[in-house]
């Protein structure tokens, strides 16, 4: 088997305010085909639009926006989250895997950039080969953590979901791209939502194609036997900001 991520990919979701507007709360892959998760980058463009990124949070732990989440039930997973606690907020990955004797394993960024504001657009990579893991954004690595043994290579169907179905996500994202190699940190530091021969899964969602309720990547692996995204929970794009919205109550601005 192929080592790239053989898969479909995520989705997006985009702010609104135009009465032809739409809104979801997540985008889901729900077929995206075999993956091999010893090497592979996943990236989204997005703009996060929650009022406040750094809230002070009411207990232990307050949940601000969800990024991304792929999984094989049962075998594996990975999600990228915004979060706030009394002492770290930022970004967080995720990850747990049956067969590592770590169980859940947190990414837990102690740089993540403190200056962003709702409404602007950024840039959020991940990166994993073997036992290494990275987390970037805007091409600058915040988090890095070296597992303790490697992952366990190829899996079955993944599903992708950006944003999360039981939970408001309010972020519009601009295009989503998975790689079957850890792009370098060179690489991302200057990332544009561009193919190349190590992409396995390309969508910007920059038009709205010809069924609204789903996505129409540029790039899609060959093995994906689902490689569009469907639009959940009443998910619509919007030509403002060119994209889906993912909380629907945030359809007035």
């Amino acid at each position: 088997m192929d080592r790239c991520w053989v898969y479909g990919l995520l989705v997006v979701g985009l702010v609104a305010g135009l009465s032809q507007s739409v809104w979801a709360e997540a985008v889901c892959y729900d077929a995206a085909g075999h993956f091999d998760n010893r090497e592979g980058t996943l990236e989204v463009w997005f703009t996060p639009l929650a009022k406040d990124l750094y809230p002070t949070p009411r207990g232990d732990y307050e949940h601000v926006f969800s990024l991304f989440e792929m999984k094989v039930p049962g075998v594996w997973d990975m999600s990228c989250s915004w979060y706030a606690r009394p002492t770290r907020k930022g970004l967080k990955v995720s990850m747990s895997s049956r067969k590592m004797k770590d169980g859940l394993i947190g990414l837990l960024s102690n740089t993540t950039p403190q200056d962003w504001k709702p409404g602007e657009k950024h840039h959020v990579a991940m990166t994993w080969k073997g036992r290494e893991m990275k987390l970037f954004a805007d091409g600058l690595c915040i988090a890095h953590r070296v597992q303790t043994i490697p992952f366990t290579g190829p899996l079955g169907d993944v599903q992708l979901v950006l944003g999360r179905l039981n939970r408001k996500s309010p972020v519009v994202l601009h295009a989503v791209r998975m790689s079957c190699v850890a792009r370098s940190d060179e690489a991302l530091k200057q990332a544009v939502p561009q193919g190349d021969l190590a992409t396995t899964l390309l969508d910007v969602y920059d038009s709205v194609p010809d069924d609204p309720k789903s996505t129409h990547p540029q790039i899609s692996s060959a093995m994906s036997s689902q490689p569009a995204g469907r639009l959940v929970e009443g998910a619509r794009w919007n030509d403002k900001w060119q994209g889906i919205l993912l909380d629907a109550s945030l359809r007035s601005q």
